[in-house]
This record gives structure tokens, sequence and C-alpha cells, in this order.
């Protein structure tokens, strides 16, 4: 099932040394906070952010275990943590002049890693000094200029760039591999 937690102005952390096995979480309004060690899962499956104040960050690396991300509005922020995830997911729709985004951090060697296999679209910023890899072999389209300087790698998969303005894949270097396009 999922759990829709709607935390208000409260900041609720996922916690502990072992791996959950909630499948799905969306996060209607207010914090969480993933606070579980490095590699350990905090979510399974997808986590979704549907309200104009959900806000969820990472305290640590690969607390994700490859879910897809889909923000309907709000922001996952990674600080500084790096993430492997299926695909990114947001449609712009909804709410027009609502936040939809993912905040990389500070750190140029945070990496915000793709794998999926599917199809995803994603109309939502991606800011921070980090990266952006795809490893899968899916599609993902980016729909928006985006603000991040790490610079994107595409080493399986295909990146659509498909975007009015603005770069899609932010301010650095691109770079293509044997298995992407």
């Amino acid at each position: 099932g999922v759990l829709c937690a709607d935390v208000d102005s409260s900041v609720v952390r996922i916690a502990g040394t072992t791996a959950n096995t909630l499948f799905g979480l969306t996060v209607c309004d207010g914090v969480l906070e993933l606070d579980k060690p490095a590699g350990v899962n905090a979510v399974s499956g997808v986590l979704a952010l549907s309200g104009t104040t959900a806000f969820v960050v990472t305290q640590a690396a690969n607390q994700l275990d490859g879910a897809a991300i889909d923000i309907l509005v709000g922001t996952l922020q990674l600080t500084d943590h790096s993430q492997s995830v299926t695909g990114l997911e947001a449609v712009l729709d909804d709410e027009p002049g609502a936040p939809v985004r993912i905040e990389l951090g500070s750190l140029a060697s945070t990496t915000l890693t793709l794998t999926g296999t599917g199809t995803f679209e994603y109309a939502g910023l991606i800011t921070g000094a980090g990266r952006l890899s795809l490893t899968g072999t899916g599609t993902q389209s980016l729909l928006s200029g985006n603000a991040y300087t790490g610079g994107t790698t595409i080493a399986g998969g295909v990146l659509v760039a498909d975007n009015a303005s603005g770069s899609a894949t932010g301010s650095g270097n691109v770079t293509v591999g044997t298995g992407g396009r």
C-alpha cells in the first residue's frame, strides 16, 4: 500500500539501521527526512511528492532503493548525498507556479543516477553543483531548463532534452558513452 504522510509544518524522520519494506510513499505536505545509514532503504517503490509544502530531505546516500521519483508539487533535497532512482516524473499541469524541483546540493560529487528501463518525463527544475547520470536502458525526458552545474553522463539509455528555454542538461559538460543516446 501507499502511506500518505501529511505532516503539516512538522518534521517526520524515517531512521534506524534496517531497511524498510514500505512500498510507496506519498508526502502530501510537510518535511520528511530520510535518515537511514548510506545504502539502507528508507523507501522502496515510488516516492511521490504532492503538496505545495512537501519537502523530502535525504541525510545519507542511496536510501531510495531505485524508487521512481514522482513530483506533482514539492521538493526533493539530496543535501549532497548521491541517490540512484529508476527515473524522474513531474508534469506541471496541476498547480502552475508551485515548486517542482530536485536540489542536488553544493558538492560536485553528488550524483543523481537514473537506472530505469521505462519512459519517464520530468518537467521540474534540477539545481545544485551535482550531476545527472543515466545508466539504465530507458528514456528520460527533461522538459524544463535546469540549473545544475556538475554535468550529465549518458552511459546507457536515452536522454531527451525537450525544453522551450534554457538548458535541459544544466551548465556542465554532457558526456555520451557507447550505451547512451
